[in-house]
C-alpha cells in the first residue's frame, strides 16, 4: 500500500491508514458514552462508510489541534486516544525514513502527495493495498472475491486490464532496483 501511495502521488493519507492498521483503534467506545462516542466517529466517517478516511480525518484534525496546542481537548471531545495518535504519527516518520531509504520519495515527500485528496484514489489504493489478489481476469471475465463476482467484460477490455496490471508490477521491480530513478524517468515521459 505504501508503494502505491508513492507511485500515484497520495502517500500522506496511505501513511496514516498503514500505521492505524499497525495499531489499536484511536477510536474509544466507553461503555456509558457509546452513543456520543458513535456519533464522533460518524462525523470522522461522513457519508463515505470508511473507516480508513475516518481515521485520516481524525488524525488530520489531531495534527491542526496539536500545532495549536489543543491536541488533549480535540481527543477529549471526539473520543479519540491521544497515545494511539501518537504511536500514528511515530510510525507515519518510520514510513517515511524507510521509503526515502529504500529511494522510493526522495527528500521532498510532499511531492508525493500531490493527491491525496482524491479520495477515489486513495480509496482505489487502499483497496489494491489490502487485497492485492482481490480480482482477476480469466478468459475475458473479471472476477473478484475468488470468483464470487464475475463480470463480463469485452477481450480488448481484459487485455488492456492485464498489461496494465503487469506493467505496474513490472514498474515497481524497476523502481526498486533503480532507487535513483524517478517513476517517471522509468516510464520515459
Amino acid at each position: 500500500m505504501l508503494i502505491l501511495g508513492a507511485i500515484f502521488n497520495c502517500l500522506d493519507p496511505i501513511m496514516t491508514v498503514v500505521a492505524g492498521l499497525s495499531v489499536r483503534d484511536p477510536f474509544l467506545m466507553p461503555a456509558d458514552k457509546k452513543d456520543l462516542a458513535e456519533s464522533a466517529k460518524a462525523q470522522f466517517s461522513a457519508r463515505d462508510y470508511s473507516d480508513h478516511l475516518a481515521l485520516v480525518r481524525a488524525y488530520e484534525g489531531w495534527k491542526e489541534a496539536e500545532a495549536q496546542q489543543a491536541g488533549y481537548e480535540y481527543c477529549w471531545q471526539n473520543f479519540l486516544s491521544s497515545q494511539t495518535l501518537r504511536a500514528i504519527d511515530s510510525l507515519r516518520k518510520q514510513f517515511c525514513y524507510l521509503l526515502k531509504d529504500i529511494g522510493l520519495v526522495d527528500h521532498n515527500s510532499e511531492t508525493y502527495s500531490r493527491w491525496s485528496h482524491e479520495e477515489h484514489l486513495v480509496r482505489a489504493v487502499i483497496c489494491a493495498g489490502l487485497f492485492p489478489g482481490v480480482s482477476s481476469v480469466v478468459d475475458g471475465h473479471l472476477k473478484m472475491l475468488g470468483g464470487y463476482l464475475e463480470f463480463f467484460m469485452k477481450p480488448e477490455l481484459a487485455n488492456t486490464y492485464l498489461r496494465l496490471k503487469g506493467e505496474l508490477e513490472e514498474l515497481i521491480q524497476k523502481k526498486l532496483l533503480n532507487r535513483m530513478t524517478s517513476f517517471f524517468q522509468l516510464l520515459d515521459w
